[in-house]
């Protein structure tokens, strides 16, 4: 039954009053809330294997982010770069020159999407501006991907999507983004920071294009840019 044969026939729905009762309750509040655009209500009570179908309806204003950090420490760790894909435009942020306008642009964002972001991602964002939570609601993509089949890490379901990074980034991962933050910080490397940014934006490009892919398997019609012209356009 969909939510709105639910308020209009309820004598329809198998259930003892009481929690027939309250089924009505939540769908009149579900319909309010996908009324108001209210995306957290639904991040909120969905479990993580449903999180698909919020994805489904708000994928072309998600917004996708990734950071890079000085290493894996959830206490001494800090962000370094962070690249976020929103409204159609590739944000960068670094630190020492512009990181304080990431909380900026999150506080616009209506779903952010990240890749294991409750692992990681989330934490640093959190710690760097001190702050309890984000202002926005939060998918993180890698549980969505576990739920269809899609296991690993990013990097390994790239390449199971058909997803081919530049030669440049190829086999680049997070320990060597660490060592390229050292080559810019310590050693004025201009080189060093330009691919730093440079992968960081490609992780954020895979998240964007692996995002439509999982969409496409649940037979969900997504307007997917094609991968190489996105490379072409945000790198």
């Amino acid at each position: 039954m969909k939510w709105e044969d639910i308020i209009s026939r309820p004598q329809l729905i198998p259930l003892g009053k009481k929690s027939r009762d309250r089924l009505l309750v939540e769908t009149r509040e579900s319909l309010d809330a996908l009324e108001s655009n209210q995306i957290g209500y639904f991040t909120d009570r969905f479990s993580q294997s449903e999180h698909w179908r919020i994805l489904s309806r708000y994928f072309p204003r998600a917004s996708f982010l990734d950071v890079e950090t000085t290493g894996l420490s959830r206490y001494s760790a800090k962000i370094t770069t962070a690249a976020c894909y929103h409204l159609g435009e590739m944000h960068v942020f670094v630190q020492h020159e512009n990181l304080n306008e990431l909380l900026v642009l999150l506080e616009e964002v209506e779903l952010l999407i990240t890749f294991n972001g409750k692992s990681f991602d989330i934490h640093f964002v959190l710690d760097a501006f001190n702050i309890p939570s984000l202002p926005c609601p939060h998918i993180d993509l890698r549980w969505v991907c576990y739920h269809a089949g899609l296991k690993k890490g990013l990097k390994d379901i790239e390449s199971r999507c058909g997803i081919k990074r530049p030669a440049e980034l190829q086999g680049l991962d997070g320990c060597e983004a660490v060592v390229l933050w050292d080559d810019w910080i310590k050693r004025k490397k201009v080189e060093s920071r330009e691919k730093l940014v440079r992968y960081c934006k490609a992780d954020v490009i895979a998240l964007l294009y692996v995002a439509g892919e999982v969409l496409v398997q649940k037979k969900i019609p997504v307007d997917i840019p094609d991968v190489t012209c996105l490379y072409q356009k945000l790198l």
